[in-house]
């Protein structure tokens, strides 16, 4: 005689073969259709749309919510792939700070080391604007001839890093294989609009973030009203005594609100936004124990090796070597330790500066393999004074000896008169003096500015520029 509780569990065996035969069926659909396809339907199962009675979620209520604003969603068919899930609305509760005098002051003694100084119109006016998508240099920041340059070269720099060696959600969790839907490293230097943007929101989160030693990080942005009036021994500029701050604990809670207000870094004023940002990450007191009465902006109105050296590194320091100095050369124990490095960095330098004798060793810039050897195979070149880029596709060159057999690097300078791609390969393996189709120079003969530089990290290197007349 058949029992209820004989008759319940046969229905919940029906029940259960019933529905595992409705995912073979669907598995069996997907594994039909295109890649492409099986990704979109797995989205289209995973993502979570808030009902339209829902009250939507804006802007203006300090909430980013990526369902409500869809040209922000970083959410594409493509080579680059994020769950939305990723993306959680996050409740952004900080009261702003008006920057003070004092602090003005103070910020303005370590950059020009006068309360009277100020940054120029060019400076005022620049920000951080992309090429033409379908330039040459779809991932590339425009840059001046002077001031502003070295500054957007450093944030390039971080932006390639993200571009190339950011780790991305793996395809295949979401249906498709990583051979079908991973991009090359080469097709990452052709990013889209919404890619693009992504790695400079990330490159100027990580630079921030760097700067108040991974605990916190300060943003400014300009209001219409200034927060005080002229002073004795301060020249008012219209632009600091406008700013306020935001002060965050949280590196995701910095990311998601540089995304809201990245437009405040790529209008005018957008250079100068993000250096009175970085300055205050840092803090005053820490920029002056840092400088040691050295100063960020040169007379000439170009960065200074510190300003450099603080936007790779978070600190702004004069000394490029490993470790820390004591006792000078004769053995005399220095009144302030000189301190250097003594963690790689993300981002390496290269230093070159042939300008008025200047060649002559100077051991505070002797360019140590903290900075020689960086995390990412991203290299900022300063040379004589002016900034460019060096950087490899492959990711394991500093990880690998044999990685550096042989290897291309590409150069970018961000000026409109580089119109073409410049591919640099490096040999280490044969010998000095050979010469290869008449490309390679020969040893002994006087090498381009660049060629000196790279040869600083890689002396026994052989150099081909495949045509391309070394412009530097």
């Amino acid at each position: 005689m058949t029992t209820l509780r004989d008759r319940i569990k046969r229905l919940n065996l029906k029940s259960l073969q019933e529905k595992s035969q409705e995912d073979s069926d669907d598995d069996e659909e997907l594994a039909k259709m295109d890649p492409l396809e099986r990704l979109a339907r797995t989205l289209e199962l995973t993502a979570t749309v808030p009902k339209e009675e829902d009250e939507e979620l804006s802007d203006d209520d300090g909430v980013y919510n990526p369902f409500t604003h869809p040209s922000k969603v970083d959410l594409q068919i493509g080579p680059k792939t994020v769950i939305p899930s990723m993306y959680k609305p996050v409740q952004i509760n900080i009261t702003p700070q008006p920057v003070a005098l004092e602090t003005a002051a103070k910020l303005r003694d370590c950059l020009f080391g006068n309360r009277m100084w100020s940054f120029s119109p060019e400076w005022k006016n620049d920000s951080f604007q992309f090429q033409a998508i379908d330039s040459a240099f779809p991932y590339g920041l425009w840059t001046t001839e002077d001031g502003t340059r070295n500054v957007i070269i450093c944030v390039q720099a971080f932006i390639m890093k993200n571009l190339l060696f950011r780790d991305e959600p793996t395809m295949h969790v979401m249906g498709v294989k990583a051979s079908q839907g991973q991009p090359s490293q080469a097709d990452k230097l052709k990013p889209f609009e919404q890619q693009r943007c992504d790695a400079l929101i990330k490159a100027i989160s990580d630079m921030l973030w760097q700067a108040g030693e991974e605990k916190r990080a300060i943003v400014v942005l300009m209001t219409e009203h200034s927060n005080f009036g002229p002073s004795t021994g301060f020249r008012i500029d219209h632009f600091v005594e406008k700013l306020e701050s935001y002060e965050f604990g949280d590196f995701q809670t910095l990311l998601i609100f540089i995304r809201k207000h990245l437009e405040s870094f790529q209008s005018p004023h957008g250079v100068l936004v993000f250096i009175y940002s970085i300055l205050l990450s840092r803090s005053a007191k820490k920029l002056a124990e840092d400088l040691q009465s050295d100063r960020l902006i040169l007379p000439s109105d170009r960065c200074s090796t510190n300003m450099v050296k603080l936007l790779l590194t978070g600190k702004a320091t004069p000394h490029l070597f490993n470790g820390s100095y004591e006792y000078d050369d004769l053995g005399n124990k220095l009144l302030v330790p000189e301190i250097g490095l003594f963690r790689r960095s993300d981002v390496g330098l290269l230093y070159l500066d042939r300008r008025d004798g200047r060649h002559q060793r100077q051991p505070s810039l002797e360019v140590g393999t903290m900075l020689k050897t960086p995390k990412y195979p991203v290299w900022v070149t300063y040379i004589n004074g002016k900034c460019g880029l060096l950087f490899c596709l492959k990711r394991n060159l500093l990880r690998e000896a044999r990685s550096e057999h042989c290897f291309d690097l590409r150069y970018y300078t961000g000026q409109r008169s580089q119109t073409e791609e410049a591919k640099i390969t490096v040999d280490n393996i044969s010998k000095h003096g050979e010469r290869k189709k008449g490309i390679y120079y020969s040893k002994g003969e006087r090498l381009s500015l660049l060629e000196e530089c790279i040869s600083s990290r890689w002396p026994e290197g052989l150099i081909d520029w495949h045509g391309t007349l070394p412009f530097i």
